[in-house]
């Protein structure tokens, strides 16, 4: 005997593997870009941990707290700033053989690559800072 089942019933088992795979794909892709994030705060952290004699020589200035983080998140966020526009350049050039790969949304869609270089400017910002706090409030004086 055939079996009855519903057109939706039909349309669901038909899609189910694509959506199965989607999924597996999204964790895949939220687990390397939670790796890739934390590989760059304690790659950024490092550079402002060398900072140290810069920040020594500056306290010893008397320079205020906000002048030495602010001078120590822009020299960290020079070189971010220079590869999250080279990455969004790169990624609208040469993304294009992917395109068939993505659904609902194309290989040059402006609000995904800015959110991706949002991010990579935030989690440098965020390292610098911290890191820079962390050194000052060590180096500096007591009052």
């Amino acid at each position: 005997m055939a079996e009855l089942s519903s057109f939706e019933e039909r349309i669901d088992s038909y899609f189910l593997r694509q959506r199965v795979a989607g999924r597996v794909f999204s964790a895949f892709v939220l687990v390397s870009l939670f790796l890739v994030l934390l590989e760059l705060y304690g790659v950024t952290a490092h550079l402002a941990a060398r900072q140290q004699r810069a920040i020594l020589i500056r306290v010893a200035l008397r320079a205020s707290y906000s002048d030495v983080i602010r001078l120590l998140i822009a020299r960290g966020l020079k070189p971010t700033l220079i590869d999250a526009g080279v990455g969004v350049g790169a990624a609208a050039v040469f993304a294009s053989p992917l395109e068939p790969l993505f659904f609902g949304t194309g290989t040059a869609d402006l609000p995904v690559l800015l959110s991706a270089a949002a991010l990579l400017i935030v989690t440098c910002t965020v390292a610098s800072a911290l890191r820079s706090y962390e050194h000052f409030r060590r180096t500096s004086p007591p009052s």
